[in-house]
């Protein structure tokens, strides 16, 4: 039996738009939340955005923004420069004392971090999401944490898990971004896709990040081919099985469609919609 699912969407994929307009756009495109990336200028106008969204009725979740030294990629180098990302050396707790969502979503190699915060009584609802942060440039860079960390050490705690689709594969197959799977064939991906939700077990995700991506595609903000519409690209048979996966399990909670912002013009509220009825139809 098919259902409605909960959809929110991330602030990068409307970039370009005052937090305001993001809201609207969202609205009339009928979706049901925003998730908040934390850089620094959000900070300094987290409690207005909140009230924005709380009078709007949108779900709210926040989301661990990166620094230039956890994405050395030309756009962040660009981003860095004009103070948008956040210095490396800023802290998780930093970021949670300034405010409180539904929901706070941290890479995984911040576990320590959390723990701490976890054992003082943290402000926030934090979950880890299936990624972390990574080391060196470009296409030579490699993960901070192995898969296998997650899966020895995380894994057997009790802190929820945000299951993003495109980074779970990245991680596991530790290659950056989407055209390193062009080696890799839709079947591959989507066993690949399966193995990790089975692993992890529907009852620990609360949060699902649903992404897919054109293995040669340079669009959009970066090289990760995401600028596409969910089941347009390489992962399109594993997104339509991990939803009928879904709908066996009886899972319902909220899911995050992203794709990779055009960095001049904002998605339109007409592709947004898309978008949703896109999803839609994966559960029907």
């Amino acid at each position: 039996m098919g259902y409605t699912p909960i959809l929110s969407l991330p602030t990068p994929s409307l970039f370009g738009l005052y937090f305001i307009e993001m809201i609207s756009v969202l609205k009339r495109a009928k979706f049901s939340g925003i998730e908040l990336f934390l850089f620094h200028y959000v900070l300094k106008r987290l409690e207005k955005y909140q009230a924005i969204a709380r009078d709007a009725q949108m779900r709210l979740s926040l989301h661990q923004p990166w620094s230039y030294g956890e994405g050395a990629l030309p756009l962040n180098r660009l981003l860095d420069l004009v103070g948008y990302l956040p210095r490396d050396d800023y802290t998780i707790e930093s970021l949670v004392r300034e405010g409180k969502g539904e929901l706070f979503v941290a890479y995984c190699d911040r576990h320590a971090e959390i723990a701490q915060l976890e054992q003082a009584g943290c402000p926030v609802d934090l979950a880890f999401q299936t990624a972390c942060a990574w080391n060196g440039a470009a296409e030579e860079r490699t993960h901070r944490m192995r898969y296998s960390e997650f899966v020895d050490h995380i894994l057997p705690t009790k802190t929820p898990i945000v299951f993003d689709t495109f980074h779970v594969i990245e991680w596991r197959k530790n290659k950056p971004g989407g055209k390193a799977f062009a080696a890799y064939s839709e079947n591959q991906l989507a066993d690949e896709l399966l193995r990790a939700w089975y692993e992890i077990g529907a009852e620990r995700v609360v949060e699902i990040h649903w992404n897919d991506f054109i293995v040669n595609s340079t669009r959009g903000g970066g090289s990760d081919g995401r600028a596409c519409l969910p089941g347009n690209g390489a992962l399109a048979k594993g997104l339509r099985v991990l939803a009928q996966e879904l709908k066996r399990d009886g899972w319902r909670g909220p899911i995050v469609p992203e794709l990779s912002p055009f960095l001049i013009f904002p998605y339109t509220e007409r592709k947004l919609s898309a978008v949703r009825e896109r999803m839609e139809n994966f559960f029907a």
